[in-house]
C-alpha cells in the first residue's frame, strides 16, 4: 500500500521547523500564478519600482515571526517578518490594523498585505495598510484551465488517485473550477488530453499533483 503523498506545504514547513528556513522550495511557489492574476508584487519588483519613489501596493508573504510593541502613548504595533519566493522582509503594523488583523499574523500564516513602501538606500520599508488571508485574497483569481506536464506515463495511476481525492474532497466556487488535462509529448507534437471537465483549480488541488514524482510542472492557463 502506497505512503500518503507528502504535500510540498507539509515538506517546506518541516525544514523551516528544522532548520529555521525552506531549503526545497517557499510556501508561496504554488500561488504565484493566481497572485499574478491578482496584481500581487513580489520582494523584488516592489525593491525596483521604489527606486522611483514612494508607492502604495499589495505583497504576498509567508509570516515568520510578530514581534509586538507599546509606544510611548501605550498604543500596541508590531514588526512582523515575513518573505516570499523572492527575499525576506519586515513590515510595520501599527495599532489600528494590527488589532483588526493579529489573528492573520501568526508564524506560518500566508497572508496578502497592503502596504505602503518608501525607498531607503538600496532597501524598502514597508508599513501595513491592510492584511487578508491568502486564500480570501485568491478567492476570485482562478484559471481556466490546468495541464500537468508529464514526460512519460509512469506517474498517470498516482495522478488518477490524486484526481478522485481533488474530486471528492477539495471544494472550490464554480469561478475557481475548470477543467484538468495530462500534458505529454508525442514525437515533435505536444499532445494535451482532458482528465476531468469540472474540477477545482486551487492551490492545493496543483499541491496535490506537484507532489507526485514524475509530475514535471503544473501550468495555469
Amino acid at each position: 500500500m502506497n505512503a500518503p503523498l507528502w504535500l510540498p506545504t507539509e515538506k517546506l514547513a518541516e525544514e523551516h521547523a528544522a532548520i529555521g528556513f525552506y531549503l526545497s522550495g517557499h510556501p508561496l511557489d504554488d500561488y504565484q500564478p493566481a497572485l499574478r492574476r491578482k496584481g500581487v508584487s513580489t520582494l523584488a519588483e516592489i525593491s525596483a519600482a521604489a527606486q522611483d519613489g514612494a508607492m502604495v501596493t499589495s505583497i504576498a508573504g509567508t509570516v515568520s515571526s510578530r514581534q509586538e510593541k507599546k509606544s510611548a502613548k501605550g498604543t500596541r504595533y508590531a514588526f512582523v517578518a515575513l518573505s516570499d519566493p523572492t527575499g525576506l522582509y519586515e513590515v510595520t503594523v501599527f495599532s489600528d490594523t494590527l488589532d483588526k488583523h493579529r489573528q492573520d499574523l501568526e508564524p506560518g500564516a500566508n497572508v496578502v498585505l497592503q502596504v505602503q513602501v518608501e525607498p531607503s538606500g538600496d532597501q524598502v520599508k514597508l508599513l501595513a495598510r491592510g492584511v487578508q488571508p491568502m486564500e480570501s485574497a485568491i478567492a476570485d483569481a482562478g484559471a481556466d484551465r490546468l495541464a500537468v506536464t508529464i514526460a512519460d506515463f509512469h506517474p498517470v495511476p498516482e495522478i488518477a488517485a490524486a484526481l478522485s481525492r481533488i474530486l471528492a474532497e477539495f471544494k472550490a466556487p464554480p469561478r475557481a473550477r475548470g477543467p484538468i488535462s495530462l500534458r505529454f509529448r508525442d514525437g515533435d507534437a505536444l499532445v494535451d488530453v482532458e482528465i476531468a471537465k469540472d474540477a477545482p483549480l486551487t492551490t492545493p488541488a496543483r499541491q496535490l499533483l506537484r507532489a507526485i514524482p514524475g509530475v514535471l510542472e503544473i501550468v495555469d492557463e
